[in-house]
């Protein structure tokens, strides 16, 4: 969904580009993550703050929608974050990280002192070199997608155990946390932020753990408080901490309601005669990806060529499309609402897509429209709207009122499942779609003679039914419309080889 008026955007970098929300405008400050979350877990927070500050949460480098580094660190994160706010013409800011994101606000204040106006962290990590071990054997597994999408029962199981135990794979009652169990909906939103980066992630979060430079604190000259709640996994690690240097103090503190409260009254007393900075609004173009804001959410492109035309490429909901080659000249690619980088749109429909695709053209002229799949009917109506050629279509799907209606009605159960269900529902249903077209009835005659699909293939198709939620059937019912009677029908290359002989005119209103 949309997040509560953040906007967002992708900052180009030396070394990939950040992806980054903000919201308000003010002094600067700067919300950093835990691991393995993203700048999401700041919404609420965002929210609060942004009638004083412009506050701005990026993803860290391999979390989220941030590209990775190739040797991730501390200071890499930190350095990648002092970058991006330059780029913005940001050179002056609070720092507020969390956990991973406390080790990066006071790596900030060191490199770059003359620009933080204060470092204030929930949690300083300082691990032991057994403990480091440890986590480096145990803590971040590599997991393979499987086909029976055990990997994703896994998955929810494990971002459970991280509220009962701490590490979560030690389950002896020294590593008990009197914390409450998570509600469905909490868990399938952490494990959302992990499938956004998947294996990704473990890198970044792997240089958080074993982050070696800890005692960065006692070289800080700007002012830093170091939060430790009761309530939190590091509330332990303020007695380990060092004497620390007079502009650095730890605070223990009830809880985050406490937490809040004490954050308010730092940033008042350390914004005072700070610059106030105001984000307008950012070039759609920025080095090959960009997020357009439309009337369905903000929708991410790639783009690749010179232009300035360029052929606009809709992947079918569903099935993808092939990534885009050289030889394919100049091509702007989207991902679809709740698909990608783009959001969870609220009230998708087919006028609101068609709105969606009309502003993408900011990123440059379109020339032509290539769709596949279950894109193809929406393709037509949007060549008319955007006076563009009769699209190009690849394997389209023409499908009657009943098939759609029989797609529909069998996609997925989105609700969060307390034990995590409806994962293994949306897995079933992604591995079926490659045995069975799936606005069948998946009887034997409806079998398509393919092979057994390969797990990550699966996964990848997965997450395109999952990660958009109830989106994922307001997507698909929009594109799957019949075009009105005056479109043109567009040059079909390849048809669907359970399709073939259909066209157009097969489709009931």
């Amino acid at each position: 969904m949309p997040e509560r008026g953040a906007k967002r955007c992708f900052v180009a970098l030396s070394q990939g580009a950040l992806h980054l929300r903000w919201q308000g405008e003010g002094p600067a400050l700067v919300l950093l993550h835990q691991s393995p979350q993203n700048g999401r877990m700041w919404s609420g927070l965002m929210a609060e703050l942004e009638s004083r500050y412009l506050v701005l949460a990026p993803d860290l480098p391999g979390f989220g929608f941030s590209a990775p580094l190739p040797e991730p660190s501390i200071r890499g994160f930190a350095e990648a974050v002092l970058e991006a706010l330059s780029r913005l013409g940001i050179e002056q800011f609070l720092v507020f990280g969390m956990h991973t994101g406390g080790l990066v606000a006071a790596e900030m204040g060191r490199l770059a002192p003359q620009r933080v106006a204060a470092v204030l962290v929930d949690g300083y990590a300082w691990f032991d070199e057994d403990e480091r071990q440890a986590f480096d054997e145990r803590y971040l597994p590599a997991v393979e997608p499987r086909s029976d999408g055990g990997h994703l029962l896994w998955l929810w199981a494990r971002m459970r155990e991280q509220r009962f135990f701490f590490p979560w794979y030690d389950g002896r009652a020294e590593a008990a946390l009197a914390l409450s169990a998570p509600s469905a909906e909490a868990n399938d939103a952490l494990v959302r932020d992990v499938l956004v980066a998947w294996d990704g992630y473990r890198a970044a979060y792997r240089a958080a753990l074993l982050d070696r430079e800890r005692d960065r604190i006692l070289e800080l000259r700007v002012p830093t408080v170091l939060f430790y709640r009761d309530d939190d996994v590091l509330a332990s690690h303020r007695a380990r901490l060092p004497p620390l240097p007079e502009s650095v103090r730890a605070e223990g503190i009830a809880d985050r309601k406490a937490l809040i409260a004490a954050l308010a009254r730092e940033l008042t007393e350390h914004a005072r005669e700070r610059p106030a900075y105001r984000l307008a609004s950012l070039p759609a173009r920025s080095d090959g990806i960009g997020l357009i804001a439309t009337e369905a959410g903000s929708i991410a492109c790639r783009w690749q060529g010179p232009g300035p035309r360029f052929e606009l490429w809709l992947p079918c909901p569903v099935e993808g499309c092939p990534a885009p080659t050289p030889s394919d000249g100049s091509v702007l690619l989207i991902d679809w609402p709740g698909q990608g980088a783009s959001e969870r749109g609220e009230a998708l429909s087919r006028e609101v897509l068609l709105h969606a695709l009309a502003a993408i053209e900011v990123i440059g002229p379109l020339c032509g429209i290539r769709a596949f799949g279950a894109a193809a009917p929406l393709a037509l109506e949007a060549a008319a709207v955007l006076s563009l050629p009769p699209p190009t279509l690849l394997r389209p799907w023409w499908l009657s009122s009943a098939e759609r209606a029989r797609l529909l009605a069998g996609l997925p159960d989105p609700r969060p499942h307390r034990a995590g269900g409806h994962l293994l529902e949306a897995w079933q249903w992604a591995r079926d779609s490659f045995l069975f077209p799936p606005w069948t009835e998946a009887s034997a005659g409806d079998r398509l003679q393919v092979g057994a699909p390969a797990p990550h293939a699966v996964h990848e198709r997965f997450l395109r039914a999952f990660l958009p939620g109830p989106g994922f059937a307001d997507l698909l019912s929009a594109c799957l419309r019949p075009p009105p009677e005056d479109c043109r029908p567009g040059r079909v290359l390849e048809e669907h080889p359970a399709l073939r002989g259909r066209d157009l005119r097969e489709m009931e209103a």
